[in-house]
């Protein structure tokens, strides 16, 4: 069992090996590399403090003004809603508060006509698919396990049942895209 200055040998073909045996002398650091690494930890460093700066400095100087809310309506006359207004494409009546109908120009008028109107349309859609789907789970309910029509009555009920949401969207032009 001979050993070397790197290491024993415990047998045929068992090694092993010990590197730098003996206490470990420090080199003395010098200044240079100090710099390099206190500026490589800044250069790390620069991309979330120029995230920061953005995020901080333009509130420290800006002036706080308050926000006004958009104009708001609604479809129903209820107070504040006092002020009726028409939609220019399908003759949606739609109500607004006083204070907006006298502040608002002519052109941001009729950007609350625009919006009023989709507004109107996309809840249109929204109850025309709600009530197809009440519609076919009763249709599904009236049905049994392979297909069969257990319930002819309630089976009859759900195929000619009204969808009126549906009946308003194509009286408007529209083609409701359930069915």
């Amino acid at each position: 069992m001979g050993g070397g200055p790197f290491g024993a040998q415990f047998g045929p073909g068992i090694r092993v090996h010990t590197f730098g045996g003996g206490p470990r002398q420090r080199r003395p650091q010098q200044a240079g590399n100090n710099r390099q690494g206190n500026f490589s930890v800044l250069y790390q460093l620069l991309p979330i403090l120029l995230l920061i700066a953005f995020t901080i400095i333009p509130n420290l100087f800006s002036t706080s003004t308050p926000v006004t809310p958009p104009p708001s309506f609604s479809f129903e006359l209820k107070d504040p809603y006092t002020v009726q207004r028409v939609t220019p494409q399908h003759s949606i009546p739609y109500y607004m508060k006083q204070a907006d109908a006298s502040s608002l120009s002519n052109s941001k008028l009729r950007q609350l006509d625009q919006k009023a109107e989709v507004t109107y349309v996309r809840g249109l859609r929204d109850m025309c698919q709600a009530e197809y789907d009440v519609r076919q789970q009763k249709l599904v309910d009236a049905q049994g396990w392979f297909g069969q029509i257990t319930d002819k009555e309630a089976w009859e009920e759900a195929r000619t049942m009204r969808l009126a949401s549906c009946e308003r969207l194509r009286g408007l032009g529209y083609r409701p895209e359930v069915y």
